[in-house]
């Protein structure tokens, strides 16, 4: 299945090359303490709850047959890709969180969906998880796969969706993410998380809204100019927005902030979609 975000402003295609390096802040650098990971009721909704949770569940290393599945489909990718003449996708540390972080939670709560019960979508996670990236297009592959089930039978579970075969071989994605996790009667939850990824905040963002933000952005064609930012609701609603301003620590309506950064090429504008901030805490 097929959840893929578009420029909201775009006004037509564009591939754009790649950040050089893949790193990017992981829960461990964070200014949000980590909390109990309990998965009995998914993780939080509010980011900086959300980014605790998930500092704490993803601190636990994959062992055994998690690891050589995980080993095995990221290798398997790139082979995939290369076998239909596309460029490697480059690892980067939060998309890897935000797809285990799902596998995790399906595979505690027994449900598969591109969307948690509490209505986080990948998207969602991936503004909780990286503190910098600027993105403007996602998709995500699913799949579950019994017990025991070979590395290569898990890839080839995973492809059989042809939506899924066909998100491994878009141009536009650059990034990728792999999570897997065992459920209690040992099947895998397997989540891929593919991105195109258009540059990076110049500072991380806070998972809280407590003090005052920057908001300057980099970008991965150096030919974007940066003509303003937006902090918005899920559904869009403006809440502030400025040109090389930044945001101010002041009370807004609203639980969750959504970052966009507004960058123009020629004619056309962009929106990109930045992290996710918890407002009034």
């Amino acid at each position: 299945m097929l959840q893929f975000y578009d420029k909201p402003l775009i006004l037509s295609a564009l591939a754009l090359a790649a950040l050089g390096g893949t790193a990017s802040a992981t829960t461990a650098d964070r200014e949000t303490e980590p909390i109990a990971c309990d998965l009995s009721d998914g993780f939080a909704t509010t980011v900086d709850a959300y980014v605790g949770e998930a500092t704490s569940c993803l601190s636990a290393a994959e062992t055994g047959d998690v690891a050589a599945v995980d080993a095995r489909i990221r290798a398997l990718t790139e082979r995939h890709r290369a076998r239909n003449a596309m460029a490697s996708l480059e690892e980067r540390v939060a998309l890897n969180e935000a797809a285990r972080a799902h596998a995790m939670d399906m595979a505690a709560r027994g449900y598969a969906a591109h969307m948690s019960p509490e209505g986080l979508n990948h998207l969602d996670r991936v503004r909780r998880l990286d503190r910098t990236g600027l993105y403007g297009a996602m998709g995500a592959n699913i799949t579950i796969v019994p017990a025991g089930t070979d590395p290569v039978d898990a890839f080839n579970a995973l492809i059989s969706d042809p939506v899924n075969a066909e998100n491994l071989t878009r141009n536009v994605f650059t990034h990728a993410g792999l999570g897997v996790a065992k459920a209690e009667d040992g099947s895998l939850y397997i989540v891929q998380v593919l991105a195109q990824l258009d540059g990076e905040l110049n500072e991380p963002a806070p998972t809280a809204l407590a003090r005052s933000v920057r908001v300057s952005a980099a970008f991965a064609d150096t030919r974007f100019e940066q003509t303003g930012w937006r902090l918005e609701t899920g559904d869009q609603v403006r809440l502030a927005s400025g040109g090389t301003s930044g945001i101010s620590a002041r009370r807004l309506p609203a639980e969750t902030g959504l970052i966009e950064i507004d960058a123009r090429l020629g004619t056309e504008v962009y929106a990109l979609q930045g992290p996710a901030l918890s407002l009034n805490q």
